[in-house]
């Protein structure tokens, strides 16, 4: 079953777009494509653990900690 967000906002340019974030995430298991401007790790975290998915590009300075790696099969050695 796919998930699609049904909702959006229409605000005057001079308004920020974050401002309506977590109205605009109201879909749980949907999955978000957001903008490096919505990147809040205590407020994606905290969605995250609630059920929502997300994708969006890092900004250039954020400080990254590798968890765990796993091995890729090379394609050319099978």
């Amino acid at each position: 079953m796919y998930q699609y967000p049904e909702s959006f906002a229409i605000t005057n340019a001079e308004e920020h777009d974050r401002n309506h974030f977590e109205c605009l995430v109201d879909k749980t298991e949907a999955t978000y494509v957001v903008d490096r401007g919505y990147f809040d790790y205590k407020v994606l975290n905290r969605l995250h653990n609630e059920g929502y998915f997300f994708v969006t590009r890092t900004k250039c300075n954020t400080k990254l900690t590798v968890l765990s790696q796993i091995e890729v099969a090379d394609p050319k050695k099978q």
